[in-house]
């Protein structure tokens, strides 16, 4: 799920490029961290460090999907699920 999608999910195209960029950055803080606490034990330390420097650098959803789909196909699935549960949590917020 690209940005885009997520904005247009969320019903929020229309907010200012600031607003959307300060709820992306809230979504993936609280997927990152629910993420983290669940895989700290799957991933190599190695993995982890590597997926840090993808969140790190881009912040795209999209991105660390994709990353996590070439490294550990299984967990990108969680990843998945665990955006798309937090994207309906927002989406309820903003209702």
């Amino acid at each position: 799920m690209t940005q885009e999608d997520i904005f247009a999910e969320l019903g929020i195209t229309n907010a200012t490029d600031e607003m959307k960029q300060k709820v992306l950055q809230g979504l993936i803080k609280k997927v990152d961290l629910q993420f983290a606490n669940i895989v700290d034990d799957i991933l190599e330390d190695k993995q982890k460090a590597e997926l840090e420097v993808v969140s790190q650098r881009s912040g795209d959803p999209a991105e660390i999907v994709q990353w996590l789909q070439q490294s550990v196909p299984k967990v990108a699935e969680l990843y998945g699920a665990i955006l798309a549960d937090e994207i309906e949590v927002l989406k309820e917020k903003l209702s």
